[in-house]
């Protein structure tokens, strides 16, 4: 994804304030974290200094990235190919095998390094405790958009559970607030299939929240993605279903019907009917959609007249 999500500059003030603070607080007396320096690592002859072989890299044990787009891999390798690799990778010794190192950030352009027939890539090697390669991958994804909502639960879990991170210290470390943690974490008590619909981006994750707790999470979930309500709706549906009106009493005709006029308007649509009568209501956001609605309706009225 090219997108950029917003605060990516707050985000990187995050990565030396927030992650190597708490690895220092966290880290046993004695242990100092540098700053990056160019590896050490004596190139073989011909070979340009500040280089690895592309072999000797590892993937990050802790990457919270689960899929990698092949047609993004394929266009930076494209890139790559032309212009080389600009920007050096991030990698530490690797802890159980001497002689090579484990990428702390960078693995995408590794891999489309790979892809490129790269033999030897430029490189940074510094020393990082596991709970710094976990915060160091997190951090690289969430800054580029690169995770889905459901990775970036399981990376935010994992700083917790496996090294002990508060959900205050989870939240400093990422420069998100307790709250943000706290909600995005909740994602995993989905069931699993509603957690793929995310992942596959079918169902947002501000439209997934509200499931969380829901004995009927999944098939509330198709309803959510069927009528293609956004967080809100989703929110008003599941209240709607906690206070006794179910949604499979409703006459799928009226259902298709509603989610035809959302298409066409942008604007949520609730149809409801009874014994031949029955009433449409358009929610707007803004004062444009309003003049929206006016502006078709009093078109409709004209083309009636003609």
């Amino acid at each position: 994804m090219t997108k950029k999500k917003p605060g990516k500059t707050r985000m990187r003030r995050g990565l030396s304030r927030g992650l190597e603070s708490l690895v220092r607080e966290r880290a046993a007396p004695g242990v100092v974290f540098e700053t990056p320096t160019p590896s050490g690592a004596a190139p073989p002859p011909g070979a340009p200094e500040g280089t690895l072989d592309i072999a000797e890299l590892t993937p990050n044990p802790f990457q919270p990235r689960a899929d990698f787009d092949p047609d993004d891999l394929a266009t930076l390798a494209g890139s790559i190919r032309q212009s080389g690799m600009l920007q050096p990778i991030l990698a530490r010794p690797d802890p159980d095998q001497a002689g090579r190192y484990q990428i702390l950030a960078g693995e995408r352009r590794w891999r489309a390094a790979q892809q490129a027939g790269l033999h030897r890539i430029p490189a940074r090697v510094r020393a990082a405790s596991d709970e710094e390669a976990a915060g160091l991958a997190l951090i690289e994804n969430m800054e580029r958009a690169d995770l889905n909502a459901i990775e970036e639960a399981g990376g935010l879990r994992r700083l917790m559970n496996e090294f002990g991170f508060t959900q205050a210290q989870a939240a400093e470390t990422v420069s998100r607030s307790r709250s943000y943690v706290a909600n995005a974490v909740r994602l995993l008590s989905l069931p699993e299939a509603v957690q793929k619909m995310v992942r596959t981006g079918e169902l947002s994750a501000g439209s997934a929240r509200p499931l969380v707790g829901c004995t009927d999470a999944l098939q509330l979930a198709r309803v959510i993605v069927r009528r293609g309500l956004n967080a809100r709706a989703a929110e008003r549906l599941v209240r709607r279903r906690r206070h006794g009106t179910t949604t499979s009493e409703r006459d799928p005709n009226l259902e298709e019907l509603e989610r035809e006029l959302q298409d066409a308007l942008g604007m949520e649509v609730a149809v409801r009917a009874r014994g031949g009568r029955g009433e449409v209501r358009i929610r707007y956001q803004r004062s444009a959609q309003l003049e929206e609605i006016l502006r078709r309706l009093r078109g409709s009225s004209v083309a009636t007249d003609s």
